[in-house]
This record gives structure tokens, sequence and C-alpha cells, in this order.
């Protein structure tokens, strides 16, 4: 079983956040970020984007504070709302400049965490990946969980959805 001292779960905004504040605070110490999907970004992993998706946040207005969304780099203008590639281009940046983009892993389900009622404490998470299928075990010190708002679809139920659009 791998040993982790910090597990990521998520590699949208929040989890490369986390990841990098971790990896610049405790240079030593293992880090692993593991994601569901194909590519790092969460809302904004390139499997989610579509040709005209955008955010409705300005330049300046959906940045890191120590990592600027400049103009030159990033294909965006002053008073243009932020572009969907423009933003995954962002993250990736982020995660490549500050180190951590070797340390996340792709494809990979954390389907279970099982905390450790042992004297040093811990979570044993429980991972799977689309291709191989089989489960496998990783143990974390400590685990951060930034899956987000979107991870899981919802989709609420409304009086009289059986028949919405028959009309």
């Amino acid at each position: 079983m791998e040993d982790f001292d910090c597990v990521v779960v998520g590699a949208g905004w929040y989890g490369l956040a986390a990841a990098r504040q971790y990896h610049v605070t405790q240079p030593d110490s293992s880090l692993a970020v593991y994601d569901s999907q194909s590519s790092l970004g969460g809302t904004w992993a390139d499997e989610r984007l579509y040709p005209g998706l955008k955010s409705n946040n300005l330049l300046g207005t959906y940045e890191y504070p120590d990592f600027p969304m400049s103009s030159d780099r990033f294909d965006v203008k002053l008073g243009d709302y932020l572009s969907g590639e423009a933003i995954n281009t962002y993250l990736k940046a982020y995660a490549k400049d500050n180190g951590i983009a070797d340390l996340i892993h792709l494809n990979t389900k954390v389907v279970s965490a099982e905390h450790q009622e042992t004297d040093d404490g811990g979570w044993v998470l429980t991972l799977t990946t689309p291709e191989s299928g089989v489960a496998r075990k990783v143990f974390a010190k400590r685990l951060i969980i930034a899956t987000g708002l979107t991870s899981e679809a919802f989709l609420p139920h409304f009086e009289g959805q059986e028949v919405f659009g028959d009309g």
C-alpha cells in the first residue's frame, strides 16, 4: 500500500489550490492528488469544454491571488468574459508552474475513505481506475476533500416532471 503524508481528492479549482499550498509549505512531504476525470480542472476540465463556453467572470476577477491571469499568456482581454478554454489553460499552467502537475493522478476515483481509529490516525483510501477496474488502497496521514459542487449531477424533482414537455 502506498503511503502519503497528504492526499487531495479533486483536481479542480480548490483541489489545485490545496495541493499547491501543501506542496509549498511542506516541500519534503509526500503528496498525491486524485481526480476521476481524464484531465484536471473540475468544471473547466478538457472533457467538459464546448465551443462558446464562457464564465460569468471578467479578467482579474477569477484567478489565484499569487498567479495572475495575464492577457498575453492566456489570450484574454480586459473587459471580456473568460472563455472556458482560457480558464482550462490557466489551471493547467497553475499546476505546472507550481510543481504539482506530476502529482496529479487522473482517471482515478476515490470510492471510499476509512478513518483509522489508531493513535496515528490517518485514512485508508480505496481507488479504482476505468482501465483496470481493480480496487487498490493507499494510506494518507492527511486528507483534503475538494470534489466541488459539480462532481455529481443533481436533478431536482418537481411536481409534474413526468409529463413536462409532452405538451
